[in-house]
């Protein structure tokens, strides 16, 4: 008897996944023994782990919650009313299992529905629905963001239950309803013994932190692994510079540490235990920090990013109005400049918006670029292809490739602090957490007057040695990480700060009204030669 087939539907990223055990002959004799081991291999965050999670959280009876539904259905699960359809909200396991003759079938009777003498096999389904009446019944109580009631409540609302199926056709919504023989989930606790034994992602001193997957979490764990697999050389330029001071003050770290990392060595037993450089911390930060996916992201959505051009002015233009439209307020509304007020009135608008944290999509996080997309303005227009060599036109080329390089400092800062307060989908385990709310929670945990630093001294209060030195290895990694971030921060300043100067020699003085009439005046002998 063995599982020959796992299927996962709608649970994090495994939208409708399966999993086929190779298909083994158990009668013959060389074949009898292959299926008391499964190897599961598959590349980081493909979904490997969330099989058995799913598995557990049905047998254990633990709770799923917002984030363990999927991306693509987590905005009808928040736009939840009267005609939602709850089947398709459902997440769902199924489990295939093959047996023999010679199985005992004393606990596998219960779901054996097929008496055939040549079928040999048995099928499980669990589900977790929502409660339609029960969440329906209570939004209609709420008076603040239901949204926001339904990700911190929907586990209440939830019901996980356990059936015997025959074949895949039970499972129409049509036949369900006799086809579909309820069982107890005990009756599946009797046929499979079920143990996990999580693997210890972080290096931590607390099981409290097991999960979070934070980026002092990697970086302890690179203090044990030694030295990183990431060369110097794959760093982008930025990270290059970090890489640089980091070599100054390497010296300064090793000489520091020298006498607690030969204590750490003997009581741990390893080898290669060793500062990590900043460098290294760079590479483990959200994809946000690295410098290909912020110049992905910039010219993703940024309407005026160096080097783009709209197809005409008024078009430029109107984008962003039609994008504001979704961030109207009401005097707006009131002076006729909009039709309705948006779901996030002048979120557009507000600098707050970029420091607010959020998911890396939805309303707030559409805001935070249209906020950017504002500051910098409607791309300008194209050339007409008649007139590219045409001396108004290569000027005008000129000035505005000097203009984009003049505002890119501005854009990276914004397009970063941006990326930095929103969170990533693309983690195992359901959202990702902003690297700014990482860095938030850390300093809180050891900074003190806190809940985080309350309850990480009780647990510090009960640890060996070996777990006061992890902790003490964190808490360097946190002055090296916030030393950097600063760092960085300092470049950022750097460059805006010699873009104003670069601009203000270039225009000799020249206020920024002068320089933009320079480019209108190209576009009109443009637009003059043209007609």
């Amino acid at each position: 008897m063995f599982i020959s087939k796992i299927r996962a539907k709608n649970f994090r990223h495994l939208k409708d996944s399966t999993l086929t055990i190779d298909d083994i002959d158990s009668t013959k004799d060389s074949d009898k023994d292959k299926h008391q081991l499964s190897l599961l291999i598959g590349r980081n965050n493909s979904g490997k782990t969330s099989f058995l999670v799913l598995l557990e959280k049905f047998y254990a009876g633990k709770p799923l919650d917002f984030y363990d539904f999927p991306v693509s259905l987590r905005d009808d699960l928040l736009a939840f009313n009267q005609d939602s359809d709850t089947n398709k909200l459902a997440i769902q396991l199924f489990i295939e299992i093959q047996y023999t003759k010679e199985d005992s079938l004393d606990n596998l009777s219960s779901f054996i529905l097929d008496l055939e003498p040549d079928i040999f096999q048995a099928n499980i389904f669990f589900e977790c629905t929502v409660n339609k009446k029960r969440l329906l019944d209570a939004l209609d109580k709420i008076t603040t963001s239901k949204e926001k009631f339904i990700k911190n409540n929907i586990s209440n609302y939830l019901e996980s239950k356990v059936y015997a199926f025959e074949k895949d056709e039970d499972l129409k919504a049509e036949n369900r309803g006799q086809n579909l023989i309820l069982r107890d989930i005990k009756d599946v606790r009797k046929l499979i013994n079920l143990h996990i034994i999580h693997a210890k992602r972080n290096v931590s001193s607390s099981d409290s932190d097991v999960g979070k997957g934070t980026v002092l979490s990697k970086l302890s764990m690179d203090f044990y692994n030694g030295e990183s697999e990431d060369e110097v050389s794959e760093l982008n330029v930025i990270n290059q510079s970090i890489a640089d001071l980091d070599e100054k003050l390497n010296e300064i770290y090793r000489s520091f540490f020298d006498s607690f990392l030969k204590k750490a060595k003997n009581v741990l037993g390893l080898e290669n235990l060793c500062v990590v450089s900043e460098k290294r911390y760079t590479t483990y930060i959200q994809s946000s920090q690295n410098d290909q996916i912020l110049r992905e992201t910039i010219n993703n959505e940024v309407y005026a990013a160096p080097g783009k051009y709209s197809e005409t002015a008024v078009k430029a233009k109107q984008q962003l109005l039609e994008d504001h439209q979704n961030y109207c307020t009401q005097s707006q509304v009131d002076s006729g400049l909009c039709k309705s007020v948006g779901k996030k009135p002048g979120m557009d608008l507000n600098a707050a918006t970029l420091f607010t944290l959020s998911d890396s999509d939805g309303d707030t996080y559409n805001a935070k670029v249209a906020f950017v997309n504002n500051i910098v303005g409607a791309a300008d227009p194209m050339i007409p292809k008649s007139q590219a060599k045409t001396p108004a036109a290569q000027n005008y080329v000129l000035m505005k490739s000097q203009n984009d390089a003049l505002i890119s400092p501005a854009i990276t800062t914004l397009k970063s602090i941006q990326l930095d307060f929103s969170g990533a989908n693309s983690v195992e385990g359901g959202k990702g957490t902003p690297v700014a709310k990482q860095f938030q929670d850390e300093v809180k945990r050891y900074a003190g007057n806190s809940p985080e630093y309350t309850q990480w001294s009780k647990v510090l209060s009960a640890q060996t040695e070996r777990g006061l030195l992890v902790e003490q290895l964190k808490m360097k990694a946190l002055d090296l990480s916030l030393a950097g971030k600063k760092y960085r921060e300092y470049e950022r300043m750097e460059a805006q700060l010699a873009s104003l100067v670069a601009l203000k020699l270039k225009n000799g003085g020249a206020s920024t009204s002068v320089r933009k009439a320079g480019l209108q005046a190209e576009q009109n002998e443009i637009k003059r030669k043209t007609n």
